[in-house]
Parts: C-alpha cells; structure tokens; sequence
C-alpha cells in the first residue's frame, strides 16, 4: 500500500432506524486514498450507494495507521497504539516508537489479543498503550487497492 494514505472521514446524513425514524447521525470512516481529493470521492462514491438523500463529507483527517486486521465475527473496530523498544544500530541506545492498529472484535480484551497474535513474530519488544472503541463503520479502500487486498482480513 506504498502510495495510498489512511484517513478518517465524518459524513452527516439523515439515517433510517429499523423502526422507521429518521435521525440526523455523523458517523465515522477509514478510507484509504492518494489525496485528500481522492479521499473525499471515495466517501461520496461509498455513501451515495446507501445513502437516500443529501449528505455531507463533514472532515477528513489524516492518520497513520501500521495496519488493519478485519475479522468476519464482529463489525466494531478497536484502535490498538503500540509501543516498541527499538535499539539504534549506530548509538546503540533504545528508542520508542509508537504505530497504531485497528481491529474488528467483540471486546477490547479480545482486540488486544488479535493485535498480539498478528504481532508474535517481532523480534522486537512491544507493549499495548492503549486499546479504544471507536466509532468507526466501515473501511473505504480506494478503487486500485480492491484487487491486493491492502489489509488484513481475518476468519
């Protein structure tokens, strides 16, 4: 996924509930694009799929994102900062370094888990800062990524 970039995207439409009201919601994306352009066409090609009415890309912010790992069990996204201690080659002193993850799970214990599961195989030390529910809905990668696969799904 070198050239694309993930950014979290707020869109505010007027939403069907299952008992038939209507209510004005914002809600939140991860989409993955080459620019905030791209970005903002991807969101209004995802929502006016689904979307009855008007609607508006409300914001659209950057984030850096290590990596993504969906699992078809659970549609609630988790965002997993994790640390590392990492020695420098030259100085020979330990740094930390921070990348953060987002992961699909029916609890937080269990999105700790899935990140460190798909983390065994560093040969570096790592701890989970911080673990959070977020709002997020869904996942928007942009058209040239659909055929790679540009991030993990799990079964």
């Amino acid at each position: 996924m070198s050239n694309f970039k993930w950014s979290i995207a707020k869109a505010a439409y007027t939403k069907e509930f299952p008992d038939g009201t209507l209510k004005r919601v914002l809600e939140h994306y991860i989409v993955s694009s080459m620019s905030f352009t791209d970005a903002e066409a991807t969101m209004y090609e995802q929502l006016g799929e689904f979307v009855k009415g008007e609607f508006f890309v409300k914001s659209i912010t950057p984030i850096d994102i290590a990596d993504l790992f969906q699992y078809d069990d659970s549609d609630v996204w988790y965002k997993i900062k994790v640390e590392y201690l990492i020695e420098d080659a030259d100085t020979g002193k330990e740094k930390t370094s921070r990348d953060i993850f987002f992961v699909t799970a029916r609890s937080i214990n269990q999105a700790n888990e899935r990140v460190a599961e798909n983390l065994k195989e560093l040969l570096v030390s790592y701890r989970i800062v911080k673990s959070e529910e977020t709002p997020i809905q869904e996942v928007y990668l942009h058209s040239n990524e659909l055929e790679g696969g540009s991030y993990d799904e799990q079964e």
